[in-house]
């Protein structure tokens, strides 16, 4: 969890990547001391005094009677060697032929090939049958398909069903409402309050008259129309107690009134929720057939699902056994592919000669390449006699052109011990000293401008490598390497330590964590749990202790790796994984030391010191298993 600036000093620093900063600066030297060669040569380029190509070719006109001398040589060592090689390649091609039959007659073909193609024609012919059956299913299940097609979905019939049925309900509702029933009795209720507030009415007008006589006098004016009282009216008042009982009657009936009237506007609006739902359901089924229809419906269409279920049944049960079928094929398939390797380890003795290149058919392949090698073999033996005649003829050919040869040079006074081109290449550079002086500048002109090459060649690489050794070049490619090469070492304990959950990636120099139990999902290291950071931070400290050597290139190794805590995170499992591995290190050669406070682990260290903590210190005692 380093970061990269960090994490790059510390491979800097045990990589000893300085060297190449050193290297760096040397290139840059030598780049600068070439530089300065290569301008001193082409000043002393330009002061010789070359000769012209005039004066160089008369100079080797002189030469030409030597040159024709040597002419006709080439042509007769040309055609010896052309014996020589036709001679060399008639051999050749004998020993080919000879090693060509004894391996076509080597290869023989595997004894089991008869019985593995009888058992796949077998596992063949089953898995035909089978599939020829399941077709009749599936044509059966599409007839099926093809019928329910025709009808509604059976949550449709279903659907209509029940809403036919809740449109009966709901009619039977509205119709207990009893809507006229309620309006009529409110409208009786009405009328007998009425009837009866006009009997209470008149009782107590005339309760009211009463009490007016009752302070009228002879003589004395009405208080009510101020006329003088000449004769006082009959007196007697039988209305007291009909008021009271009128009242009562009048407020039973005003009660009475308003629970019709409630019952009557309950009734009213619960039979407009009715209607409403009336009327919604009447429109789910404006499609629907009739009642009778949709249970016809139902049933033929539960009928056909339950064959349908049948038949899916059935078909599952061919799958398998096509399953099983195929899986004997493919039993054989990997049979076959042993006989498919034996093939090609033949054809590849035989490779030279072309034989037919194998198909994905093992069976037929051999059958094929056996009639091939059959063939091959009887061509062989009639290509292996034609060569051996080859052969006597050529040896019979280089003999006479040798013997041509060594006339020749006799009679040209050439000694035919030595090489002809020898000797006529001695004579023609006693011709040649004589131009020695003209070409002598050419000569020096030609070798200092092959040095000046050589000297800007020199300059251009060193330059060169002075660019690649900057930090940003080489030093950050071999930091990436060095890292990938750890992740690489790290890669395989951590595939032991987390049994093949988690792997390392290096990008960017940062370190990736791949999840292959979740579909491969890349994170940082810091979404790592503690018990899964110190697996990785074990996997990369061991990978650099296994690496170092072989990053720096030196004999350096790292003796002792010291692990403190981290292990309290692990489960049971994880800590035997680690302490095997800890346990391996330490048997090839490492001292492994451990600090923790897992007892799991601490009592399979065979040598510990266990510290105890005291009241005033702590104590420290060496444990040994």
């Amino acid at each position: 969890t380093d970061k990269p600036s960090e994490r790059q000093a510390l491979l800097r620093a045990l990589l000893d990547i300085g060297l190449f900063e050193k290297v760096m600066q040397l290139a840059n030297a030598r780049a600068r001391t070439a530089e300065g060669r290569a301008q001193a040569m082409e000043e002393s380029l330009a002061k010789l005094d070359v000769p012209t190509p005039e004066q160089v070719a008369e100079a080797r006109v002189r030469l030409t009677a030597i040159v024709e001398a040597r002419k006709e040589l080439p042509s007769r060592v040309e055609a010896l060697a052309k014996l020589g090689s036709a001679l060399e390649s008639a051999r050749a091609a004998q020993e080919e032929t000879s090693l060509s039959l004894a391996q076509l007659g080597s290869i023989v073909a595997p004894k089991d090939l008869a019985t593995i193609e009888k058992d796949r024609v077998e596992a063949f012919a089953r898995i035909e049958a089978l599939a020829g059956s399941l077709t009749v299913l599936a044509v059966k299940r599409d007839e099926i398909n093809l019928a329910l097609t025709e009808k509604a979905p059976l949550t449709q019939l279903e659907s209509w069903k029940a809403n036919m049925e809740r449109l009966d309900q709901l009619a039977t509702r509205r119709t207990a409402l009893d809507l006229d029933g309620l309006a009529a009795q409110f409208e009786e209720m009405s009328a007998a309050r009425q009837q009866k507030q006009g009997e209470f009415e008149a009782a107590r007008m005339g309760h009211a008259a009463h009490a007016v006589r009752q302070g009228l006098a002879v003589g004395e004016p009405c208080p009510v129309c101020e006329v003088v009282v000449a004769k006082l009216p009959p007196g007697g008042d039988g209305h007291g107690e009909s008021i009271d009982r009128l009242s009562r009657e009048v407020s039973d009936l005003e009660s009475r009134l308003g629970e019709a009237r409630d019952r009557l506007k309950g009734a009213e609006g619960e039979a407009k929720g009715v209607d409403t739902q009336l009327t919604e359901v009447g429109a789910l089924l404006a499609d629907a057939p009739a009642a009778e229809v949709v249970e016809t419906s139902i049933a033929d269409v539960r009928a056909q699902l339950e064959k349908r279920a049948m038949l899916d049944g059935e078909m599952s049960a061919a799958r398998e056994a096509i399953a099983e079928a195929q899986a004997r094929v493919d039993e054989l398939a990997i049979r076959a592919s042993g006989l498919l390797e034996a093939l090609h380890t033949a054809r590849d003795l035989v490779a030279a000669k072309k034989p037919p290149i194998p198909g994905d058919d093992p069976i037929q392949a051999w059958q094929i390449f056996e009639a091939w090698r059959l063939e091959a073999a009887e061509k062989a033996k009639a290509d292996l006699a034609e060569r051996g005649e080859m052969v006597e003829a050529a040896e019979a050919g280089v003999g006479r052109a040798s013997e041509e040869m060594s006339s020749w040079l006799e009679g040209l006074g050439i000694e035919t011990a030595g090489s002809p081109e020898a000797q006529l290449v001695l004579a023609e550079e006693r011709r040649k000293s004589e131009i020695q002086e003209l070409e002598k500048s050419t000569t020096e002109a030609a070798e200092i401008g092959h040095q000046l090459e050589t000297e800007v060649t020199r300059a251009r690489v060193a330059t060169s490598l002075g660019t690649h050794l900057k930090s940003n070049n080489f030093e950050a490619w071999l930091l990436e390497e060095a890292m990938e090469t750890l992740v690489d070492g790290a890669n395989v304990l951590l595939h032991e330590l987390t049994g093949g959950a988690y792997s390392l990636l290096a990008s960017r120099s940062q370190f990736e964590v791949v999840d292959h139990r979740n579909a491969d999902l890349r994170r940082t290291t810091r979404g790592l749990s503690g018990g899964e950071t110190f697996l990785v931070a074990l996997s990369l400290s061991l990978s650099m202790a296994e690496q170092l050597a072989e990053l720096t290139g030196t004999s350096s190794r790292l003796e002792c790796v010291l692990l403190d805590e981290g292990f309290g995170s692990l489960d049971q499992e994880s800590i035997d994984i680690v302490a095997t591995v800890l346990d391996e290190l330490a048997s090839g050669g490492r001292t492994v030391g451990i600090v923790t406070h897992v007892p799991e682990l601490s009592e399979r260290i065979p040598v510990r010191f266990e510290v105890t903590k005291g009241v005033e210190t702590s104590t420290v005692e060496r444990v040994a298993s």
